[in-house]
């Protein structure tokens, strides 16, 4: 019992270790899930659809989101699209609902709470 339970620690920490030296390549191509371009003080990251359409981009500094993010459908229709300042959303962000048919808008404060929210229907 004790060798089975010894193999399966050995084994699973193996797994966890080269779990952790996974990354993605940084150049970017749609034909990738992910990339991750360096962009001066910023780190532009994309991830993607199967079909090779942007499902999300946003961009970091300091490891924090700071920056345009944008959220599409594949379709290619912008579901989200707001700013974050050192990893709080800040300003207007518009939300769509997958179908169109729903419009959100939300204005974060500086604090990064919501300081007001309009909701209309198409």
């Amino acid at each position: 019992m004790k060798k089975t339970f010894l193999l399966v620690a050995l084994l699973t920490s193996g797994l966890i270790t080269q779990a952790q030296d996974l990354r993605p390549d940084p150049t970017p191509n749609a034909n990738e899930r992910i990339t991750i371009a360096e962009l001066g003080d910023r780190t532009e990251y994309t991830k993607y659809f199967e079909s090779g359409q942007i499902k999300e981009r946003g961009y970091y500094r300091n490891g924090e989101r700071h920056g345009t993010f944008a959220l599409y459908s594949e379709s290619g229709d912008v579901l989200i699209h707001g700013q974050y300042f050192h990893g709080k959303k800040v300003g207007t962000w518009l939300t769509t609902s997958a179908d169109q048919s729903q419009h959100y808008v939300l204005v974060y404060g500086p604090n990064g709470r919501v300081s007001a929210k309009h909701w209309a229907a198409q």
